[in-house]
């Protein structure tokens, strides 16, 4: 649209999104890996692990999933959350905010891991993905926990849903409602069935942004 504004003809151009590594993040089922890292991040072996990843920046929305975390965990006393991320040099970081709310609030099982360069360990490892932004481009790390085969609830913006239909490929809330992801999260907990969403996620995020098929289109470009 910017370059049509500047008089760049419309045919000449090509949108090429993002692509996700759909080997790096996608690990067979390890009861040893899966024990290993609750471990290292102290939670119990039988802990299921809720993750968000993303810059501890306001416009990600980690104090919407907090507040939902609020209502969600003390029912569901075997769920830990996993804040991946850190607010290190972003003029607009909410880490210390979302640390003393949670500190204030007394609100349990929240653990903030930092910054990580394995993120597909955990990922390998988690049962759940929220993503609660209020603004996102093409999100990485989006893509990154459907190539886990991770289920995901994500919030009512473009760029979410450009990657998630509801129910077919995961889970999609109205933006800022917290209740309403509160709701996702308990379905999500008591479905049996969940890990197949996951792997529809997978499916077509792999078919669609994958190296290979993005690799394909820069091919078919040139």
């Amino acid at each position: 649209e910017e370059l049509g504004l500047v008089g760049f003809p419309p045919e000449r151009v090509i949108t090429i999104p993002n692509g996700v590594d759909c080997q790096r993040f996608y690990k067979e089922y390890s009861l040893t890996a899966r024990n290993d890292v609750r471990k290292r991040l102290g939670c119990p072996e039988k802990a299921k692990l809720v993750l968000f990843s993303g810059r501890l920046v306001y416009r990600k929305g980690l104090d919407i999933l907090l507040r939902a975390w609020q209502v969600f965990a003390p029912g569901y006393q075997d769920y830990y959350l996993l804040v991946i991320g850190s607010g290190d040099l972003q003029p607009d970081s909410v880490e210390m905010e979302m640390k003393r709310f949670v500190s204030d609030n007394q609100i349990g099982r929240v653990v903030f891991v930092g910054e990580t360069d394995v993120p597909e360990l955990l990922l390998a490892n988690s049962d759940m993905f929220v993503f609660p932004s209020r603004r996102e481009g093409f999100p990485n790390a989006l893509m990154e926990a459907m190539a886990a085969g991770l289920p995901v609830i994500v919030s009512s913006i473009g760029g979410n849903t450009d990657l998630v239909t509801n129910e077919r490929t995961g889970m999609v809330f109205r933006s800022e409602d917290s209740a309403a992801l509160v709701t996702l999260m308990v379905d999500a907990a008591e479905n049996s069935d969940i890990e197949s969403l996951g792997l529809s996620a997978r499916e077509y995020v792999c078919s669609h942004y994958g190296f290979s098929f993005i690799a394909s289109e820069y091919y078919s470009l040139y």
